[in-house]
């Protein structure tokens, strides 16, 4: 048994050769305008790990992290902030053979933040769930090291708010942009 184990284990590793891929991305998103005197901030940290599935190792994946705030000022009165933290699965599809062209989409269950307003004396924790749906150019600067480019659709939904004193509520309020980011990856097997 165990040798018939082993003849297996040899044959079939080959063909089990991944290749490993760690991204980080960053943006900054800010807009204002005069009329209402606003004033919005978005802060953008993404990173995955994962690997390439199939022998043409042009589908990745692997786990996402997301890590952003929002920052809003509509006067010295009336500012606030959303800091959230999401993790969950992440596909990745090379379009073309060069591998600097792709497609990917993630979702994450795991999405927890907290909503700060100047106008209450409380925080408010929220839980919900968001997806990202992204196209990227990755420019080879050596054989593992890439740069590039993304345009990214983020999508967050938010289902209970639970304030500093524990009363929770349900609620429906999604936050969408679409948001630039610089990329950096690491490619290695």
């Amino acid at each position: 048994m165990k040798t018939i184990l082993l003849i297996l284990l040899l044959t079939i590793t080959p063909q089990l050769y991944a290749k490993f891929y760690i991204q980080h991305s960053v943006g900054y998103e800010s807009y204002s305008e005069d009329l209402e005197n606003t004033k919005f901030g978005f802060v953008n940290n993404y990173l995955f790990v994962g690997s390439s599935i199939g022998g043409a190792q042009k589908f990745y994946f692997g786990q996402s992290l997301y890590m952003h705030s929002f920052t809003f000022h509509a006067d010295a009165t009336n500012t606030g902030t959303l800091s959230i933290t999401e993790i969950g699965p992440r596909f990745i599809y090379f379009l073309n053979d060069r591998m600097t062209w792709n497609f990917s989409f993630a979702w994450h269950p795991y999405a927890k933040g907290k909503r700060v307003l100047t106008t209450t004396t409380d925080s408010t924790d929220t839980t919900g769930s968001s997806m990202v749906a992204t196209l990227a150019y990755q420019l080879p600067v050596s054989k593992t090291f890439y740069l590039g480019a993304s345009l990214n659709y983020y999508a967050y939904t938010v289902i209970k708010d639970t304030t500093a004193a524990g009363a929770a509520s349900e609620v429906t309020e999604k936050y969408t942009h679409i948001v630039p980011m610089f990329d950096l990856s690491f490619r290695f097997k």
